[in-house]
């Protein structure tokens, strides 16, 4: 207020530009894989610049982090100066993890075809796949979403997906079961007599266990059965099949058996008579067919044609006839042996002279006809008069005697 001039001073204050922190752009990683965050300050104090991060990663300019899911990072800039600090969001996409389902577990039928089919999830889309027999995995069954197999037996299969980008691969395990191929086993080939009846058996294994049995006659194929076991009769040798099926195995087993029909045997005798008087000597011849032995009254016969000998009485004559199968006819007989009269007299008087009467006495047993040839004639009588003789010399006299039968 009392110098004229005054004077002046003048002072520069510098405000530093604030802090800017510069962080990349969001990003999206496969689950497993890393990215690097990269913070870039500008502004302020640089000499005293400190950028801190959340999640636990501290400090530092860059970060390498491997994040399991979506995950933001926040990083903060400071200087000890600045009063306001500088705060940066980047977010990190994490895909989800490969997923793959397929098939449940399947039973399946011999020869029979199964198509695995996959249904995946996560990662990137680009999905790669890799089908392998887990007991042979170093060679591939397929390489798509599908597979066809028609495999011979049980076995496990794997399908293993990948992107080329997640770190952990997945995979489905599928057990698939063949049940054994169908098979069958048949009763023999068999023979029997006529008028027999023959069993034709089968019995099945393997397949799903539900079975159809179609028997077939092959002399005229008609059907014979539907049933594991069936009789027959056939007139003559034929020849069945035995097909069976289970609705699901491809194969449809198949058996012939055939049945060998051999012919009765018929026993026969030609014996010309059946009657004699005793000793009754009887001629047998065979007569028999479709025999393969003989018993005669239970013995062993040759067949031969023989003779046999029986005292009186009544005799059964029995003859058995047998086929190779052991079939057998049998037919009886009955023979008749009659007794057989005695012729016998006796005369009186014993020496007797010239003119002397001579009587004869029958004394025969079993007779009931009686002849006489005596010196005077020919008598049917039991009892014949007296003879005369009228010379001498020797006389012959005779009796034939018969019986009822």
């Amino acid at each position: 207020g009392c110098t004229v001039k005054n004077d002046t001073a003048f002072v520069t204050v510098d405000v530093r530009a604030a802090l800017a922190l510069n962080l990349k752009q969001d990003t999206t990683l496969c689950r497993g894989r890393s990215t690097s965050l990269t913070a870039i300050p500008a502004g302020g104090l640089n000499t005293g610049y400190t950028i801190s991060w959340n999640q636990g990663l501290g400090n530092g300019t860059n970060q390498n982090v491997t994040p399991t899911a979506t995950t933001i990072y926040r990083a903060v800039l400071s200087d000890g100066c600045t009063v306001k600090n500088d705060t940066q969001l980047v977010t990190v996409n994490v895909r989800q993890p490969l997923n793959i389902t397929s098939n449940n577990d399947t039973t399946i039928c011999f020869g029979n075809p199964v198509t695995l089919k996959s249904n995946s999830t996560g990662g990137n889309g680009l999905y790669q796949y890799r089908w392998e027999d887990v007991s042979n995995p170093s060679t591939a069954l397929g390489t798509n979403a599908t597979l066809n197999l028609n495999p011979s037996s049980s076995q496990t299969v794997r399908v293993i997906l990948s992107d080329g980008c997640t770190v952990k691969n997945d995979t489905a395990t599928i057990k698939i079961t063949v049940l054994p191929n169908l098979s069958i086993t048949t009763s023999p080939d068999t023979s029997i007599c006529a008028g027999e009846l023959a069993t034709l058996r089968v019995k099945a294994a393997g397949g799903n266990g539900s079975y159809n049995y179609t028997w077939t006659d092959l002399s005229d194929t008609t059907p014979a059965g539907t049933t594991a076991g069936i009789a027959v009769s056939p007139a003559g040798t034929r020849s069945y099949r035995i097909s069976v099926t289970d609705g699901c195995t491809v194969t449809q087993p198949q058996r012939n058996i055939q049945v060998q029909v051999v012919a009765m045997p018929m026993a026969s005798l030609f014996i010309p008579n059946t009657t004699a008087c005793d000793p009754g000597i009887f001629s047998i011849k065979n007569t028999s067919t479709s025999t393969n032995r003989l018993r005669l009254n239970n013995r062993r016969y040759s067949g031969n044609d023989t003779a046999l000998k029986f005292n009186t009485g009544n005799y059964n004559l029995k003859l058995s006839a047998f086929n190779s199968l052991g079939c057998v006819d049998t037919v009886n007989y009955t023979l008749i042996v009659n007794p057989r009269p005695k012729a016998g007299f006796s005369f009186n008087p014993a020496a007797p002279r010239e003119l002397q009467p001579v009587s004869f006495t029958d004394q025969s047993s079993g007779a009931t006809s009686w002849i006489w040839n005596l010196p005077n004639g020919f008598f049917n009588v039991q009892q014949p008069s007296i003879w005369v003789s009228n010379d001498t010399g020797t006389w012959i006299a005779q009796q034939v005697v018969g019986n009822s039968f």
